[in-house]
């Protein structure tokens, strides 16, 4: 009876088993019919084309470009011709010295000759000097000006004079007769003595300034 129960309950844990297999797989196959399928690609359509002529065809690359022309090559520059250095002199043979008397001899004949050529100058020329121009000198003691200056001198002393003498001859009513007045005539005087002092000292000036040119000439 105790093996019995045993397969009894051995049969029950296994068709339970069982049945809660059959049950997972049911609801796992649910799911998947519940899932929707995913859609499929649809192939795209292209646009028809219009008649029309057959669009150019790009150039292949293969094609080969112009050749370019060659650039002409500058020529090539001249060098210099190298100057022919002239052969060597044949080294001349030493001309034998002459003896110590001749040198002496030809040295007097030179130092002869020198002297009777180009004779030494004189100290008294070596030590002369040009002369100087004399110094110009100043236009007031210039002997145009001197000469030049003589008759002004000689002409206002004489006025001065001549104008006193006028004023004691003329009668008082006469309009001479104010330069015969004391406070006028002496220095109009004065002056007039002045000027032909000084007239007659140039006068002699010139004329021994002239005299010394004369004798330079």
């Amino acid at each position: 009876m105790a093996e019995d129960d045993k397969d009894r309950l051995a049969d029950l844990l296994s068709g339970m088993a069982e049945g809660l297999h059959q049950e997972e797989d049911q609801a796992e196959q649910v799911e998947e019919s519940r899932v929707a399928p995913p859609p499929k690609p649809q192939p795209a359509v292209t646009p028809r084309r219009a008649p029309g002529p057959p669009p150019p065809q790009p150039a292949s690359t293969s094609a080969k470009p112009p050749a370019r022309p060659a650039a002409p090559h500058p020529p090539a520059a001249a060098r210099p011709a190298v100057p022919e250095m002239p052969a060597p002199a044949p080294e001349q043979a030493e001309e034998p010295l002459p003896p110590p008397d001749e040198i002496e001899q030809q040295a007097a004949e030179e130092e002869a000759d020198d002297a009777v050529i180009v004779p030494a100058p004189a100290p008294t020329v070596l030590g002369h000097l040009p002369r100087k121009p004399p110094p110009r000198p100043h236009m007031f003691q210039s002997l145009g000006f001197r000469r030049t200056i003589i008759p002004i001198l000689l002409t206002l002393g004489a006025l001065c004079v001549v104008v006193v003498i006028m004023g004691f001859l003329s009668p008082q009513d006469h309009p001479f007769s104010a330069f015969a007045k004391i406070w006028f005539a002496i220095p109009a005087l004065l002056i007039g003595a002045v000027l032909l002092s000084l007239a007659g000292m140039t006068m002699v000036h010139v004329k021994h300034d002239m005299a010394q040119q004369q004798q330079r000439e």
